[in-house]
């Protein structure tokens, strides 16, 4: 059975990812939230390459559709250059152990109370708000699935439908 996950505006996902108080968390809140990884592919993300001609890349790690490279964002690589400087491994952005998926849903339910978000919303609202973004942001469907790395286009039409009933409700 598929989960509906509700979907966080945009406006909610920055406040929830600035009322994150764990450095590591909001690091990864901030990739999910630019990319649309899920959260296991975001924890798992490794290194591409240290070459400058390879950068905004790195590989995500699904533990059903195995490894795949990603172009991240300008801003989102920046960030995780940085944390990965002070705070990371030489081949992923995460070390072992750091960022967990039960301490990302801690650390969510911790910023959603703090910025008032119901119990309806989860970590998962966070990358169905990035789809959001990038439905109203213009970008195409085929886009969004190969963004996404579905296999299967049948749970796109899911995240677009939501995204495009938010979209309609705040405009």
């Amino acid at each position: 059975m598929t989960t509906i996950h509700e979907p966080l505006s945009k406006t909610q996902a920055i406040q929830l990812i600035e009322h994150t108080s764990e450095v590591p968390y909001k690091v990864l809140f901030q990739l999910i939230f630019s990319t649309a990884l899920n959260t296991q592919e975001a924890i798992n993300l490794k290194v591409f390459s240290d070459n400058p001609d390879d950068a905004h890349k790195a590989i995500t790690i699904s533990p059903t559709r195995g490894p795949r490279n990603i172009v991240l964002p300008q801003e989102t690589f920046k960030l995780l250059n940085e944390f990965r400087a002070t705070h990371g491994a030489p081949d992923r952005y995460f070390p072992e152990n750091m960022v967990t998926r039960d301490g990302a849903i801690e650390a969510f339910n911790t910023a959603a109370k703090m910025i008032g978000l119901s119990e309806s919303f989860s970590l998962a609202s966070l990358r169905v708000a990035a789809i959001n973004s990038f439905v109203q942001d213009g970008m195409s469907s085929d886009s969004i699935v190969k963004l996404l790395g579905f296999t299967s286009l049948l749970m796109t039409p899911h995240y677009l439908s939501k995204s495009n009933q938010r979209h309609n409700l705040e405009n």
